[in-house]
């Protein structure tokens, strides 16, 4: 089981809520917080936020981190780097297999992860 945490856009109150999600839900019942793309300032990311609440327990880091604070597929194209959208697609794929995960998106729901990918 699995959910997917999207929004509009950034800033509209999605890592808000897998705040709520994570203190109710995630250590008593063993879901586990994944943003599997995250971009900006790694002392304000998500997963380090949410690191910090959660003290380490069920979250896993991104598979991707861009420093740039924009969009996935902007972001890697200014560090000369590109998403794998089929190693993305299977780690996340093993990782539901396995657990129960509150995914949160990077952005809003239409982000483009590369350029002709959303």
């Amino acid at each position: 089981m699995s959910f997917l945490v999207t929004g509009t856009g950034t800033g509209v109150g999605k890592t808000f809520f897998s705040i709520l999600f994570m203190l109710k839900y995630g250590i008593q019942k063993d879901w586990y917080y994944w943003k599997y793309i995250e971009t900006g300032s790694k002392k304000a990311s998500d997963y380090y936020y949410l690191s910090k609440i959660l003290k380490n327990k069920n979250i896993y880091p991104p598979i991707y981190r861009f420093s740039l604070p924009a969009s996935p597929h902007y972001a890697a194209q200014v560090e000369k780097r590109k998403i794998n959208t089929n190693k993305l697609y299977k780690t996340i794929q093993i990782c539901l297999s396995k657990n129960k995960i509150l995914l949160e998106g990077a952005g809003g729901v239409l982000v483009p992860l590369r350029e002709n990918f959303l």
